[in-house]
């Protein structure tokens, strides 16, 4: 059985610069591009998951960017770590 890799993992594996990922808390930022646009729309396709990707353009005149709520990995793999930590060992 083939692993399904995360939304988050796509843009990173795609080719997205690091510089243009980024999150508050679990929420994933991806800068729009033709190349964001695309991954997000190839995983779609190809998960059946959809994504609510909202766009809104940053402040620090970056431009337009993709909020995806969620989606941001690393926020929720350091929750898993701390609940084991909290729980002994058992995250619930």
């Amino acid at each position: 059985m083939d692993k399904i890799k995360s939304l988050y993992q796509c843009f990173s594996d795609g080719g997205v610069p690091p510089e243009e990922i980024d999150h508050h808390y679990s929420d994933l930022y991806v800068k729009v591009s033709l190349k964001s646009r695309r991954i997000l729309e190839d995983y779609q396709k190809s998960t059946g998951v959809r994504c609510f990707a909202q766009v809104f353009k940053a402040n620090d005149g970056s431009g337009y960017w993709y909020d995806i709520a969620f989606a941001y990995d690393p926020f929720w793999i350091d929750t898993a770590r701390k609940d084991r930590e909290s729980y002994g060992g058992f995250a619930p």
